[in-house]
This record gives C-alpha cells, structure tokens and sequence, in this order.
C-alpha cells in the first residue's frame, strides 16, 4: 500500500522518538499486508497512538517539523482508514449560525468552517459533499440586501460540499406559530409578527431549537455545534502573532469526547476579541493606554518602535474584565504593556499611529492590548466540569434541546452564565468545557466596526453603547440573582415573590456598589488621559502626523466621557431607583413565569414533529 506517505514521511524524520520508532516499525509491516478489514482498523488504531505525539511535537516545534500540513494530511490519511474499514460510527454535525445584518462576517465564519472539513476531512467526502457535516443559519436579519446575501451564501457553501439550510424569518415564523399564542408568549415573550427581525440572538437560538428537534426526529446520532457569525474555527497562538491562524480538528475531538465521556453539553470559550461587552472592559483599557502613553513620552518619535521588547506573558483568564473577581477569576492588577505587531522597520510615532487605529475600535469589542491567544493543552486532559455556556461555542446531543435559554424575552446579556448555572445544577458533571476554543473577531478589518451589534449606535465619529451598559448591567443582577435562588432549589422548587424580591434587592446592592466603584475608577482614569492628551510638553503634540493619531485618542476619550462619565446618560440610567425598580419587575415576573415556561417548552420539543 502507499496510501499513507505523509505518515511515512514524517517517521523517516523521526527516528529518534522510541515511540515512534515502534510505531514506523508496526506501519511498515502493515502498509505490506494485502489490505483488508482487519489491516483498515489495525491502521486507525496506529494512527490513533501516533497523532498525541506528533501533536506535541507540532506545538513544541511550532509547527516546523512537523509542519501544519503534514499534520492535516496525517489525519485525511486517518480518515480514508476509517472510510475502508466501513460502519463509521461517529456523530454527525450541524452547526448552527445565529446572524444578524452581518453577511460579510458570515462568510469569513463559513469560510472557515469549509477550510476546517478540507483541512482534516472528518468524516469524509461523496460527490454530493461532506457526509457529516451540515450548517444551518438562523437569519435574524432586519435588511433585505443583507437576507438575500445570506440566502446566496446558504447556496454557495451547499455547493461547495457543505449542506446548508437556511432558516429566515419566514420559517422561523412558521415555527412559532406551530405553538399555542400563550405558549410562545410565554417562551419567547411578545413577538411582533410584523417586524420579526433583531429578535435578539437568545430567541433566535431557542426559535431554531425548534427546528432541530425535528432535524433530531429522523437522525439520533447528531451533535448541535452552536456558533456565532464573528467567530473562525480557527486559534491565534502568543508565539506566532502574525502567521496565519491555525484550524484545529474540532469535530474529530469533539465527536472523541462525546463517545469516550457521559457528555450532554460542551462548551469552549474563544480567542481572539474577548467574549464580553466593552461596558465592563473600560476601566482596564484606560490603564493600558495611560500606560502605553506614559512609556512612550520617554522615546522619541524617530527611535525604532520600543514596543516589541517586552516580556510575553499568558493572561489569566479574565483579563480583560474590570470586575473578573466578581465571577470567581483571580483580579488581574497589572497593566498590560502594548505588544507592536508590526513586522516591518518603523518607529515609535509609526507604533503611535498603529495603537490609535486599534484603540479606535474598542466600542465595538476590540481590546488593543488584552488579546486572547491559545495554549496548548491535550484536549482531553483539558476536560473539566463547567458552569458558563458560551453561547458562541458550545455543543450538545438531541436530548438537551429541553434546556433552553431561559429569560430570552428580556435581552439582558450574561444569558450563556445564566443558562449555564441552571445546567451545571441539573445535570452536574454531564456538563463540561474543553480546550477547543475558536477565534473572535468583532470588527472587520476593512472598518474597523461590526458590521451590526445590538447597543452600538455610531453617529460620525460619536459611539452610543448606553443600551450595551444597561443590558450588561442588569444582566448582572439576574446572573447572581439565580445563582442564589438555586440555592434554595430553584426552578425545582415554586419561589415566593417576596423571596425573589429580597434576593433580587440583595444582588442589585452588591452590584451597584461594584458598578460605583468602578465608575469612580474609570472617572479617575478618565481625567488621567484627557491631562496626557492635552499636556503640550510631549513630541506627539508637536508634528503634524502624531497629531492626526492623537486625534484619534481624543475621539475615543470623548467618547469614554460621554458613555462612561459624570454626566453620562447611562451613569444617571443604572443609578435611577425608578429605573431600577422597573427592571426589577420584569426579572421578577420573568423569574416566577419560569417553571411554567419550562413546563410548556417541554410539550412543545415533545410535539415538535417533521
């Protein structure tokens, strides 16, 4: 046989390895026999014990010797075994997209899903395309240039190997109304038939868990794989900072864990942007650009760029989080120097130029200097108990669709914390997280922004994130809010108001008092930029293109000032008892509404039929 040269190849230069010297020596005697069943599962069974040691001599090497594509082409190998050997019994995969208004970002996202499968080939190919493979998107889409793109690009990627459904508004509709009026207002709160569009990505995700049921109805051997459309399946790395981003084998260790491990829901975090709204990101942003200021005063403009000379260092992992002792992260304290990805000779004002552009996109998520980047890490090692869905990267089998994102009709954000503690209460050990992170890009390259984010509103060179801070705000309150209330059995057991109210006004005041402080934080910091900016003495001040980046720097500190200051709308919002108060009934009537809720989605998943 000389089906399998990558492998053989990769050996040759390996012989040092004692085991991988034996594992050459049981190849070379298999790829000799006349193949037949027995020699197809005998090779997989090799190819199995070979790839945890090449895998760590990939990262080690950094990819090197063994090269990425020597690594991918070892696992087509794998899969053409499993092919001969017949009755593959692995799951199959949709991955659902939940979009809204961003067909670009789309198509980068479904573009990396089609590199993925012919990358490491899971599953293997036929004439009419990837047999384990299939996409659903859930449009969610208000703009009907941006609908018809998404329907096109529903079309190309079924073309291109990857079975694709579209799922708009016209059948999600069909779906909802499937259900009684009282049940959908009670799953999905009020919908409005006539603007059916920015429902919001939690009803989405629960409109198009009705239609998986069917989906699951005639296949019993699926896994759900849900994504976000700004997200790659791809990782960035802290050693490679501007090579390409590297795929890993998701479905291959995904489909490993479910089939070696009691697993109902999965979930991985993400690299790249970090995952949470820049309404709690602020005040650790402001400390880095005074930082990155403050050191840049003591160069001048024309030196080589200072910034490439700092120590490297992995980030816990909330970082970027203002409050990450709140959720239980060890508190990040240091400020994070700025590392210059630029490769080409240039100098500090050239560095200054840079850092402005990045630090302009923060409203949209970026974070210039608290990037998350992968580590490797065995991915089965890497299993632990869970209790944060992160609902752009999470996975699960048919039987989980009972669960679904609970208080959806509110749009408060933390909902995939939220969801995840009623999980890790329910089913405990069953729900766990992996070292299978994909990439986050917010931002396109080309602008800089999203193309669509509920609670971003740009107006010229002004950003509105008010609705992002309130959300985030009283998301807050709801996350820790069923986190106590499960302490007392909660949804088990039926919660008096007057019980949901104390702890509800328990939450807020802790709460409130954080947000305070780090408001008086990020007031401080605030004031500590606008000196630096506008101190004449330093050289960025005195030529003309440090000046155009500087401008830059005063649009973003203008715009920390009017989402984040004294004056702010959101400041006197968050702070107003009345508004408050209203929130309060809402979480309160949504709260005691959920066992009922629960009750009527399990007869609805129970009766969904194709």
């Amino acid at each position: 046989m000389s089906i399998a040269p990558a492998l053989v190849d990769l050996l040759s230069h390996h012989s040092d390895s004692e085991h991988l010297y034996l594992i050459a020596r049981k190849l070379d005697k298999l790829l000799a026999c006349t193949p037949d069943t027995s020699t197809w599962k005998k090779l997989i069974t090799l190819y199995q014990q070979a790839i945890p040691v090449i895998e760590d001599m990939l990262w080690e090497n950094k990819f090197e010797q063994p090269s990425l594509s020597q690594y991918q082409a070892i696992f087509r190998e794998l899969e053409t075994f499993i092919s001969m050997a017949g009755n593959d019994f692995r799951y199959e995969f949709m991955v659902i997209i939940p979009v809204a208004d961003r067909p670009k970002q789309l198509r980068t996202c479904l573009n990396s899903l089609f590199e993925l499968c012919e990358s490491y080939g899971y599953g293997g190919k036929t004439r009419n395309g990837y047999v384990k493979i299939s996409a659903l998107i859930a449009d969610d889409s208000m703009h009907n240039i941006n609908i018809e793109q998404n329907k096109k690009l529903t079309n190309e990627f079924t073309q291109k190997g990857i079975k694709t459904e579209y799922f708009g508004l016209n059948e999600q509709l069909q779906q909802v109304k499937k259900l009684k009026p009282s049940e959908s207002n009670t799953i999905f709160g009020d919908l409005n038939e006539a603007i059916f569009s920015h429902k919001g990505a939690s009803v989405t995700r629960n409109i198009a868990y009705l239609r998986l049921r069917e989906i699951a109805n005639n296949n019993n051997h699926i896994l759900f794989y849900f994504i976000d459309s700004d997200q790659e399946f791809k990782v960035n790395t802290l050693d490679r900072p501007n090579s390409k981003n590297i795929g890993l084998n998701y479905f291959y260790y995904i489909d490993a864990l479910f089939s070696n491990n009691d697993i109902k829901l999965l979930t991985g975090k993400v690299v790249g942007d970090p995952p949470v709204s820049p309404a709690v990101m602020a005040n650790n942003f402001l400390i880095d650009v005074i930082m990155f200021l403050t050191t840049l005063k003591a160069y001048s403009p024309e030196e080589i760029c200072q910034f490439h000379l700092g120590t490297k260092f992995k980030d816990s992992d909330a970082a970027y989080h203002d409050m990450a002792k709140l959720f239980g992260f060890k508190k990040e304290t240091k400020e994070h120097h700025f590392q210059c990805p630029l490769s080409q000779p240039h100098s500090n004002a050239d560095c200054l130029h840079y850092f402005t552009e990045l630090a302009s996109h923060f409203f949209d998520g970026e974070h210039p200097t608290r990037r998350l980047t992968y580590h490797h890490e065995d991915v089965t090692d890497s299993l632990q108990s869970a209790r944060t869905v992160y609902t752009g990267n999470y996975v699960f089998s048919a039987e989980m669709l009972e669960y679904f994102i609970p208080f959806s009709s509110l749009k408060l954000r933390m909902a995939g914390p939220v969801l995840g503690r009623i999980l890790s209460n329910k089913i405990g050990q069953q729900f766990v997280s992996a070292n299978l992170p994909m990439l986050h890009n917010r931002t396109r390259n080309e602008t800089g922004k999203s193309e669509f984010r509920p609670g971003v509103q740009h107006h010229n060179d002004h950003v509105n994130i008010e609705t992002e801070i309130e959300r985030q705000f009283f998301g807050d309150i709801m996350l820790f809010t069923i986190e106590k209330l499960i302490t007392y059995d909660f949804p088990s057991t039926e919660m008096k108001t007057s019980l949901i109210e104390e702890v509800i006004t328990s939450i807020e005041e802790e709460i409130m008092l954080l947000y305070k402080k780090q408001h008086a934080n990020l007031v401080e910091n605030i004031d500590r930029l606008n000196c630096l900016l506008e101190d004449n003495e330093f050289w960025w001040t005195k030529t003309s293109k440090s000046n155009i980046a500087i401008s830059k720097l005063r649009s973003v500190f203008s715009n920390m000032k009017s989402n984040f200051g004294l004056e702010s709308r959101i400041n006197n919002r968050i702070f107003d008892p009345d508004i408050r108060l209203k929130y309060r009934k809402y979480m309160i009537q949504a709260i005691l509404a959920y066992p009922a809720a629960k009750y009527s989605w399990l007869n609805t998943i129970k009766a969904v039929k194709s």
